[in-house]
């Protein structure tokens, strides 16, 4: 209550492009970086990241509706110790990871079963946050992450879901 509004940018998909990656460590605001686990660049790309005073996260691939999952997708069928032993494997990837949020994941998500079995992982992790992508209105991330104890935050805008400058100022105003 009284608090001024924050706005909080997460860049997410990096370590596929690499030059792109790089490019985006130079931007002289403070932006967040989300990097995808399987990424050939991701632990050096994320350390370098972290060392320049950036914020780190773990793009965590899940489950989506109607498409192919990403490579390393956490599936809404996997078992809790799958789930965990894939957040971990994607956590040590990614060097100095603050926090984590997903890639795709609309399935996921929106599956309560396979969420509570990933935020209690990342809760036995300890010291993450946890940012819901909000890829469908079903997530649910954001309040799993609540009962869960884990700091928590959705995204509200997607700057670029429609690439063109109209589209990127029409969402930046929003």
């Amino acid at each position: 209550v009284g608090a001024e509004p924050r706005i909080a940018i997460i860049i997410d998909d990096l370590a596929e492009q690499y030059a792109a990656s790089h490019s985006a460590m130079k931007l002289p605001v403070p932006v967040a970086f989300a990097f995808l686990p399987n990424g050939g660049h991701t632990p050096g790309l994320a350390r370098v990241a972290a060392e320049r005073g950036h914020e780190v996260l773990l793009h965590m691939p899940m489950e989506p509706q109607n498409i192919t999952p990403a490579a390393g997708s956490l599936l809404v069928n996997d078992s809790a110790e799958a789930i965990e032993t894939a957040l971990l494997a994607a956590l040590e990837r990614t060097p100095g990871a603050v926090g984590v949020n997903n890639h795709q994941g609309s399935r996921f998500t929106a599956t309560p079963r396979a969420m509570d079995h990933f935020l209690a992982a990342l809760a036995r992790r300890g010291g993450l946050y946890f940012v819901d992508s909000r890829t469908t209105a079903g997530s649910m991330g954001y309040a799993l992450a609540r009962h869960h104890d884990i700091p928590t935050a959705r995204r509200q805008v997607f700057l670029d879901n429609d690439a063109s400058a109209e589209g990127v100022r029409a969402a930046w105003a929003e």
